[in-house]
């Protein structure tokens, strides 16, 4: 699930989902701000590879994504499933050029063995940990192995664009 929306109207659009609302509505602040928020459900895959690779989110505009990042990128961890392994979510700073073409570089498969010449925060998913941190940063999501029948890792993420494209 993906919306769009702004601060003045979360409340209205949100009012079948109060528990929703409730864990966002914090972050929802900025009243010249665009509101995109995504709901991701994922399933295992190898703990060793990206499951979603190197990117700076993007809104989605006339047939195209937009080059602005967003102000600030909120992820909220609702569900992880307890014995699992992997699963981060890897926010790399301080990141010239240089680095960001040598990031792109990186593949998917194995990628946890190829990140030493970069710096970047790892934050484990546990179910109400939330993370905020500026939209501009790279971030990658690493897999997850986990238990068959076992629950999938739900998050949220909240993107906070400015109004003008």
């Amino acid at each position: 699930m993906i919306v769009q929306f702004k601060e003045n109207s979360a409340k209205e659009y949100f009012r079948e989902f109060p528990v929703l609302y409730n864990h966002i509505r914090q972050f929802i602040t900025n009243d010249k701000a665009d509101y995109i928020l995504a709901v991701n459900q994922t399933p295992p895959t190898n703990h060793e590879d990206f499951f979603m690779r190197p990117h700076v989110d993007r809104r989605w505009h006339d047939n195209q994504f937009a080059a602005d990042a967003p102000l600030w990128t909120t992820v909220l961890f609702l569900d992880f499933p307890a014995k699992a392994k992997g699963g981060e979510l890897i926010v790399f700073e301080n990141m010239d050029a240089q680095l960001m073409q040598k990031l792109e570089t990186v593949e998917r498969k194995h990628a946890r063995n190829y990140l030493q010449d970069f710096n970047y925060k790892t934050v484990t998913p546990v179910p109400g940990r939330l993370y905020k941190f500026s939209g501009h940063l790279p971030h990658a999501v690493f897999g997850y192995e986990s238990e068959q029948n076992d629950i999938w890792r739900l998050s949220i993420i909240l993107a906070e664009f400015s109004f003008q494209l």
